[in-house]
């Protein structure tokens, strides 16, 4: 029973991931909200990063995922139930989807709807139709974010053994001619797994080490000068990204 409700929760409630997020997390009345919200915010982002190029169709973006949030497997496919008026099925972006998908970090599955036979399979509708104008840009400001965590991810992240969940915030100051670059990393909890945290000062001196070899103009979407000095990107680490294995904007 528990697998049958955390299933339709999901896909009552993730069926629309082109729609904006509202600015400021509501008031939940129970865990089970909370944690539906959380899933539905991820994979909206997701989605927006995913649909660049303005793809028009439908996918269902099917995860297993363990008690504490850790994804096991990833894949878009066809609807596995029709919906009325949603849009064709696309290759493209299941093909897109299913291998950015390992860049989510879920949080832990309320233990009021947890599967008493192992990890939670959620279905996830996701239907792309024309947007407004406002919707293109933070698709493109998603598609930017995730370049720019993807490249690092391929880069100074490439050589480590991930045990633990978090965010690495990257500042990053080219100097005038755009030919080296400086970089102080802080290191800090996800939101949505702040209990699987460790700091770890070695991985912050390798990061920022690493991170300072790099060739400023190599980065996605490299900034303008007129935007100022330095900049920030946040990569998110966790075990299960290793099998991200695409690099974006290379």
């Amino acid at each position: 029973m528990r697998k049958a409700v955390l299933a339709f929760i999901a896909l009552c409630c993730l069926s629309a991931c082109q729609s904006p997020a509202p600015g400021t997390p509501p008031l939940f009345e129970t865990e089970e909200q909370r944690y539906v919200w959380q899933m539905q915010d991820s994979l909206r982002k997701l989605g927006l990063a995913a649909a660049d190029g303005m793809p028009v169709g439908s996918v269902q973006l099917v995860l297993l995922v363990e008690s504490r949030g850790g994804l096991v497997s990833c894949q878009a496919r066809p609807l596995s139930k029709p919906i009325a008026e949603s849009p064709p099925f696309n290759p493209r972006l299941a093909k897109q989807l299913s291998a950015m998908c390992w860049d989510v970090i879920l949080p832990p599955t309320p233990l009021s709807i947890r599967p008493d036979d192992g990890p939670a399979t959620i279905h996830a509708p996701m239907f792309f139709r024309t947007v407004s104008l406002d919707q293109l840009k933070a698709q493109m400001r998603y598609t930017e974010r995730f370049a720019q965590d993807n490249y690092l991810w391929h880069t100074v992240f490439k050589e480590e053994a991930i045990d633990a969940v978090g965010r690495a915030f990257f500042l990053i100051t080219p100097d005038a001619a755009g030919q080296r670059q400086t970089c102080r990393v802080t290191l800090g909890p996800h939101p949505n797994q702040p209990y699987a945290f460790h700091p770890d000062e070695a991985l912050r001196q390798r990061l920022e080490q690493r991170c300072a070899a790099l060739k400023p103009h190599d980065m996605p979407f490299y900034p303008s000068p007129e935007a100022g000095p330095n900049y920030t990107v946040e990569v998110r680490y966790m075990p299960w990204k290793k099998n991200m294995t695409k690099r974006w904007g290379a």
